[in-house]
């Protein structure tokens, strides 16, 4: 489920924020990236940057290597505390039967904003979900 708070925070606070373009969404893009590598339960990583809605789009697969779905939340949360502007960020952590969706919006002033997912799924996600691991 959704998480109804994120959206309307996002939906409030959306419109309001100027979005980054060009040089400062590749930016983020690559630092992105490089945390994501750092992590070693997420493999796969393919990310897509829309300059047109100033988004981050990322699939994933958790690797063999992760023994839980805790450690994925863990990953998702030391990668995104790197990577965020801290002037203000929202994120909401979804579990879902395929992956795990951690949708953010970010801003370090309200001239420069982004918004986007990070989904990790794959084989082994769904062995452990059906686990409960």
């Amino acid at each position: 489920m959704v998480d109804p708070l994120f959206n309307e925070v996002a939906g409030a606070l959306g419109p309001k924020v100027a979005r980054n373009k060009n040089d400062d969404l590749l930016g983020f893009e690559m630092d992105l990236e490089a945390a994501l590598a750092e992590e070693s339960v997420i493999s796969g990583v393919v990310i897509e940057r829309s300059d047109a809605d100033s988004a981050i789009r990322v699939q994933a697969q958790l690797a063999a290597a992760a023994g839980t779905l805790q450690q994925l939340q863990d990953a998702l949360y030391r990668t995104w505390q790197r990577v965020c502007y801290h002037g203000f960020q929202a994120t909401s952590l979804e579990w879902m039967p395929d992956a795990a969706e951690l949708r953010f919006m970010t801003a370090s002033t309200p001239d420069l904003g982004l918004t986007g997912f990070i989904r990790v799924g794959g084989p082994h996600y769904e062995k452990l979900q059906r686990k409960r691991r």
